[in-house]
């Protein structure tokens, strides 16, 4: 039977490939033999693979079970291996996920639900297993919620205790158990995924997720169960006899009649007596009348001068009495209508008309369409391009059997209505194909510049990346060819030197050059001589002083003065800075607001004491005083106070009284008096500062209810945003913005940022394991914070918020 060969292959294989032994990895981190793998492992590196066969030496990637009557237990192994990789070899923590896809194959246990069938749990053979600690989910649970498949998923870290992988070793991480019902048989597929794996360091050293491709590889593996071997029965010798009779009746003028009797090789007494008769009905019958049997009379056939002894005159596969009584075609010319196909392969073949040449009109004949052209002569347009096979053979010279006889993407009528050639691409030669010129960029195929600047449309679309529909791209005055060609400037961009001039007034205007922003190199971009009327910009005239301010036009330039106004903010004062510490500026020819408005002059910071005409010197008490008039100084001391605030009266709710406009510190506390205004406390005493700890804070956040009022902070939630930190954290320790989840809008929340101990962006077991090795293994049980049996991420949410003195 072939089911029987098909099985001893299928076995035969199977033993082939477990006694394939070569020398590999062990399965307790030494080194043994294993059979090869069905697939190639690496030659460097590490990898995660499926062992489905725990009872041979070596990872079993492909596993042959023969079929129980009785239920019965696959235990798969979950096996590490480190190739060569030296730098941090050994394991402290892992998690994977095993997907089987064959659930009739790997049956749930006995009254568990279908959906519902691996569990995996740690391997108590494992050296040193007893400080894994796991997350073991609930009995029988599958986390793929498909009914076409069950995954199982496990999560340990040893707390610092590693387990060794030197290389070149293999360590069995976990078993998964499965069960194979009674009388199963087929295949499953079990797959890895989520696969990671960590080392004492923190580090992931391996970390893969299967069939993603990834830099690690996870291996999977296939597990057979196969149905029983047949036993196979022994027969006694069969002898048959076997006498058939066959009689044929061809015609009504032919008998034949046979007997066969074999010779049989069997002793078996089995007696076989087939009786056979068939009798074929010919196409022509011959009557008294009709010699042929085409079903004309021999009169008729002498008549119409066909042969009344041959049923077919002109041998074109059609009888002369269908020619003459059913297709009307002539029984004497095998083509009818002489169009190169004959009658009977018309009628019979190609379905066309026997009595016309062309069936379909569409000016081939049905034999040139048949035989020349293998267009559908049944179809005047054989590839519904909107033009006939005829015109495209005979006038356009264009493929029928293609509607795009050139592939440009303009099928062939729509090439003849815009006037391009359908068997040039490329009509105007400009190597942009008529389609896409005509689709996609609305160029004209027929023109290879469409928009006349000096630029082909392909040069613009593939080098200059200008607008091949447009003459001036960048709106400068200066088509984007002469830009290219001529000017060397960017047609993207209408101030190429971004000097303030776009290009086309730099040429056809000013004389200044495009490509260099000061033309005359005087310092000054050609943009501030073109904007102020008395500077000229092919001349150099940085030091030159047009309006007699005592000003340079270079300085002006700096100073953001007109260079053209000797008195720029219409003050009466003109343009030179003031050098006058003097409380009014009595000089008007400086000005202490040069582009403000002062006409008073008022210097409140400027604190020159004179003394009387006895002492020949002037007395400098402030050593921060300066010539900068109070319209255009908004704080003379930096306290983050303005002057304004600070002598409009007590500057915040916490002050008593109006602090010094020119004093950092009112009141000698060394607290700036902006700093005591943000946390609450009295600039104008020095017993009021800010305290070591804050006081009135609801939510024990480590911000006062005040603070948080201002930060925009909610005072009665210690996470305003959300982030996984408290705002005190967020705002004294860490700086970062307690009412923005992502201060630095990098994807990545504060908290998450701060909680990822190892760096690696991920939040997950390998951070936990982390903050476990620090305490050491005795606070295992402690970190089960909310006491769920697991020690998890969800702990170390728990302690990041509760973290702190009791």
């Amino acid at each position: 039977m072939a089911w029987k060969s098909s099985l001893r292959a299928a076995l035969f294989l199977t033993l082939a490939t477990f006694a394939i032994i070569a020398a590999s990895f062990g399965r307790s981190g030494g080194t043994n033999s294993r059979t090869a793998f069905a697939f190639t492992p690496p030659s460097s590196g590490i990898y995660i693979a499926i062992d489905c066969n725990t009872g041979l030496t070596g990872i079993q990637d492909i596993c042959a079970v023969p079929v129980s009557a009785s239920p019965q237990t696959l235990n798969v192994d979950i096996i590490v291996v480190n190739v060569d990789i030296v730098a941090g070899a050994n394991v402290d923590a892992f998690n994977f996920d095993v997907r089987n896809d064959n659930q009739p194959v790997l049956n749930p246990p006995a009254g568990v639900d279908a959906n519902k069938n691996a569990n995996p749990d740690y391997n108590d053979t494992m050296p040193n297993a007893s400080f894994w600690s796991c997350s073991l989910p609930p009995p029988n649970n599958d986390s793929d919620p498909s009914p076409a498949a069950s995954t199982s998923f496990l999560s340990c870290f040893g707390a610092g205790n590693t387990a060794p992988l030197p290389p070149p070793s293999s360590l069995v991480l976990a078993t998964v158990h499965y069960n194979i019902a009674a009388s199963a048989t087929g295949t499953a597929n079990l797959s890895l995924t989520n696969a990671s794996v960590g080392n004492g360091g923190g580090d992931e050293i391996l970390g893969c997720s299967y069939p993603i491709p990834s830099p690690t590889p996870c291996f999977p593996a296939v597990v057979n169960v196969l149905p029983p071997t047949p036993t196979p029965t022994n027969t006694p010798t069969n002898t048959a006899t076997a006498t058939g009779t066959a009689t044929d009746t061809p015609s009504p003028t032919d008998t034949a009649t046979s007997t066969n009797t074999p010779t049989p090789t069997n002793t078996a007494t089995a007696t076989n007596t087939p009786t056979e008769t068939s009798t074929a009905t010919a196409t022509n019958t011959a009557t008294p009348d009709d010699s042929d049997g085409d079903g004309l009379d021999d009169d008729d056939e002498i008549l119409i001068g066909t042969d009344p002894g041959n049923p077919d005159t002109d041998g074109d596969g059609l009888n002369d009495g269908l020619e003459v009584l059913v297709t009307f075609t002539d029984p004497i010319d095998a083509d009818t209508d002489n169009d190169g196909l004959g009658d009977g392969q018309e009628v019979n073949s190609t379905g066309t008309n026997p009595n016309v040449a062309d069936s379909d009109g569409d000016a081939l004949s049905d034999g040139t369409e048949v035989n020349v052209t293998f267009t559908d002569p049944l179809d005047a347009d054989s590839d519904g391009d909107g033009i006939n096979d005829g015109p495209e053979v005979n006038t356009f010279s264009t493929d029928p059997n293609d509607a795009d006889s050139d592939d440009d993407g303009l099928n062939d009528l729509q090439e003849l209505v815009i006037g391009t050639n359908p068997n040039n691409p490329d009509t105007d030669g400009d190597t942009l194909s008529d389609g896409q010129e005509k689709l996609t960029l609305g160029t004209s195929p027929l023109l290879a510049d469409t928009d006349g600047d000096g630029l082909s449309d392909a040069q613009e679309v593939n080098v200059t990346l200008t607008n091949p529909n447009d003459v001036d791209t960048d709106n400068d005055s200066l088509p984007d060819g002469a830009e290219v060609n001529t000017y060397l400037t960017d047609p993207n961009n209408a101030d190429t030197d971004g000097d303030g001039v776009n290009d086309g007034g730099e040429v056809f205007t000013h004389g200044s050059d495009p490509l260099q922003p000061d033309t005359d190199s005087d310092t000054m971009p050609d943009g501030f001589e073109v904007l102020n009327s008395c500077l000229d910009v092919l001349v150099a005239d940085a030091l030159n002083d047009p309006d007699l301010d005592a000003v340079s036009n270079v300085a002006e330039l700096g100073q953001l003065t007109l260079p053209c106004d000797p008195d720029t903010d219409n003050d009466g004062f003109k343009d030179k800075k003031a050098t006058s510490q003097a409380f009014v500026n009595a000089n008007a020819n400086e000005d202490n607001c040069i582009i403000n408005a002062n006409p008073g002059q008022q210097n409140q910071d400027g604190e020159f004491i004179n003394l009387p005409p006895s002492v020949a010197f002037d007395d400098l008490t402030n050593p921060i005083s300066d010539a900068l008039g109070d319209v255009c100084d908004p704080d003379n001391d930096n306290d983050g106070l303005s002057d304004v605030t600070e002598l409009g009266g007590a500057p915040c709710a916490s002050a008593t009284g109006a602090t010094n406009p020119l004093a950092e510190d009112t009141d000698g506390d060394r607290a700036a008096d902006g700093a005591e205004c943000f946390l609450g406390t009295n600039p104008n005493n020095a017993a009021s500062k800010p305290p070591a700890i804050a006081l009135f804070d609801s939510d024990l956040d480590g911000l006062s209810n005040g603070v948080e009022a201002i930060l925009g902070t909610n005072p009665l939630l210690s996470n305003t945003d959300g982030d996984g930190m408290v705002d005190g954290a967020e705002f004294i320790r860490w700086r970062t913005n307690p009412v923005v989840a992502d201060t630095d809008g990098d994807g990545c929340v504060d908290g998450r940022e701060m909680a990822t101990t190892n760096t690696d962006r991920t939040v997950n077991a390998l951070d936990l394991q982390g903050v476990a090795v620090h305490f050491g293994p005795a606070y295992l049980l402690g970190f089960d914070i909310n006491r769920d049996g697991v020690t998890n991420a969800i702990d170390l949410s728990l302690v990041a918020q509760q973290f702190g003195p009791c």
